[in-house]
Parts: C-alpha cells; structure tokens; sequence
C-alpha cells in the first residue's frame, strides 16, 4: 500500500478510535470515519499480545496487500483503522480477504471486493 493511503500519525489514530462507527467480524474490527485529505487512509493496530514481532508485522503485511486495490478506487474520502483479533492468527490468507472484504462492503467503502 503507498504511504499516502496509510493512516500514521497518533492524532489520526485517536480520531478515529473517538468518532469512527465500529464494523466487527470475529478476526477484525473494523473503524470508518469521514475522512480530512484528498484520499482515503487506512491504519492497521496489532496488540502485542497477538504474537511477537515477526508474527504482527506479518498479518500487516497481508492486511496492506489485501486493502491495496481497494484503496486506490474508493469513491468516498473516508479514514479507517484495522483492528486485528487473536482469532485471525489460525486464518488463512483467503480467510482473511472475505473476512476483510465483507467488511469493507459492510461499510459502504466498496461495492465489490474484486
């Protein structure tokens, strides 16, 4: 995912965990708001709880390459934030693109997750 589609700084973050409507499936939740650039953001949390280091920076990864396509042609500026559950540690890469995409879809983000 390019870096202007990522959503990086605390304030952002805090933002919105405070005003964004919530989307929840057992591996994520999922936060959208309005968004304040030109383009639609997106953050990724992973407690450390989850796994060590290695193991966050991989479902990351996995989250960023599934969300790409999707970034580039959303038709609303929104802001959103992935929260990644313990139970998606046991999914597999395909679980988690329908998992992701029927939130997304849930949320009005896209209409189709092709």
């Amino acid at each position: 995912m390019k870096r202007r589609f990522r959503l990086r700084n605390t304030t952002d973050f805090k933002r919105v965990r405070a005003t964004g409507k919530a989307y929840t499936h057992p591996f994520f939740v999922l936060l959208v708001t309005e968004g304040e650039s030109n383009h639609s953001r997106l953050g990724i949390s992973v407690q450390r709880k989850y796994g060590s280091a290695v193991e966050r920076n991989l479902v990351k990864r996995r989250i960023r390459s599934i969300a790409t396509p999707w970034m580039e042609r959303t038709e609303r500026m929104w802001d959103g934030i992935v929260i990644i559950k313990n139970q998606a540690r046991q999914a597999e890469y395909n679980q988690l693109q329908e998992a992701l995409a029927g939130l997304f879809i849930k949320a009005r983000l896209i209409t189709n997750a092709e």
